[in-house]
């Protein structure tokens, strides 16, 4: 026999299940007690008709959300839960059927089924998950074949659990199979990517999918793009959903500029955002983020006093949390090779300020440290401030030699 903590709703709902049939609570629950997380939901699967079902939890709102696989979900204390009929063939033993049912999942740390007394699990599965290694069941290749939203699900339960590693065969069935994404229902993979959004580790699992390239697949824009900064910002974003999408698109919103025009990276965002599923309302909150977003780094240079100066400023009307304003701080300490584009009308603002013996450094500076084009300040203004400045300081050093000459 063995113990493990449940609260008395979901001891409720198990003991109910076993008053009239069986009663296993499964997946996600079981494997977050293991690795010492909070569970965050609770499913369950039972051996008792869904029609019988209904009957058993009638007080608490049953409704059935998947009649081919006999889910239903009811609603007990304000929180709703899941249970599936057991999967199996006829004709084999309970014990047989809640294999079958387990080796038909996705990867082997979410196979794990407790009645309340015993624990039960595919070999292997217990193992995986003392090593924190993500290994999915069976053959790879044909667990993915059978359903390409795995790959998803994998990296998802890798990053947001902080699991170590993918088991080689499990990483090189994801290279392989990941172009099947492009052939499932769309409405699966925006379900997919709401949960992604809606996890912890939102970096980590970002950077997974862009480094096994499963991101370039269902977003072709962020093939060749340097998307370190989304990673660095989402490794601890706020509890902000248009914020976090916000974060993930930048890059891309960048790259659609630079290479065409901002009302047409407005037409892409538009686009980009329908295709996760977005509404009008949260997507109006995205695009107004993007174009904050936008202007900031077009404005932004690697002068502390500044920067802060610029930032404090931006902040008072992107919609931005202020924790954004620490992370990038932070980044731009890290990222030393990070490049910025300076708006060249704000360069002559700051210019026009400064004093004339800080002009050839301030101009110098920005000439050493930063990448010039057309969306920013072009190289010829550079110059033409320095030779200014040259001018300046020769006319200042004649008018010195001719009143020494003259005393």
């Amino acid at each position: 026999m063995i113990k493990i903590k449940l609260n008395e709703d979901i001891e409720f709902v198990l003991k109910k299940l076993l008053e009239y049939g069986e009663g296993y609570i499964v997946g996600g629950y079981i494997r977050d007690y293991f690795l010492g997380i909070e569970p965050n939901d609770c499913d369950f699967t039972t051996n008792i008709e869904q029609e019988r079902l209904k009957e058993i939890f009638k007080q608490y709102s049953p409704k059935s959300i998947h009649k081919k696989l006999e889910v239903t979900r009811i609603k007990y204390n304000k929180v709703y839960y899941q249970i599936a009929r057991i999967r199996g063939e006829e004709g084999e033993t309970l014990e047989e059927r809640l294999f079958q049912d387990l080796i038909k999942r996705d990867v082997t740390v979410n196979t794990l089924a407790f009645d309340g007394e015993n624990l039960h699990y595919i070999d292997g599965a217990m193992e995986d998950l003392e090593n924190r290694i993500i290994r999915f069941i069976g053959i790879p290749n044909k667990t993915i074949e059978e359903d390409s939203i795995r790959i998803l699900r994998a990296i998802r339960i890798f990053g947001s659990k902080k699991f170590d590693s993918f088991d080689e065969e499990s990483r090189k069935a994801i290279a392989r199979n990941r172009f099947l994404l492009l052939k499932a229902d769309r409405s699966r993979i925006i379900l997919e990517f709401e949960k992604i959004f809606g996890s912890d580790n939102l970096g980590v699992i970002f950077k997974t999918l862009d480094e096994l390239k499963v991101l370039e697949v269902i977003f072709p824009y962020v093939k060749g793009i340097d998307m370190s900064l989304a990673y660095s910002l989402l490794d601890n974003p706020p509890n902000s959903y248009s914020t976090k999408i916000a974060y993930f698109l930048y890059p891309i919103y960048n790259k659609i500029i630079k290479e065409n025009h901002l009302g047409y990276a407005e037409e892409k965002s538009i686009e980009i955002l329908k295709s996760l599923g977005i509404n009008e309302k949260v997507s109006k909150k995205v695009r107004n983020l993007l174009r904050n977003q936008y202007y900031f780094f077009k404005l932004e240079w690697k002068d502390e006093k500044i920067i802060r100066h610029e930032l404090l400023n931006f902040f008072k009307n992107s919609g931005y949390p202020k924790g954004f304003y620490e992370k990038v701080l932070d980044f731009i300490d890290k990222e030393t090779d990070f490049k910025y584009v300076i708006s060249e009308k704000k360069l002559r603002l700051i210019s026009n300020n400064m004093k004339k013996s800080e002009l050839p450094k301030f101009f110098n500076f920005i000439l050493h440290l930063h990448k010039f084009d057309k969306k920013g300040v072009t190289l010829d203004y550079v110059e033409k401030g320095i030779n200014r400045i040259k001018e300046i300081l020769e006319e200042e050093n004649k008018i010195i030699l001719e009143e020494n000459d003259v005393r």
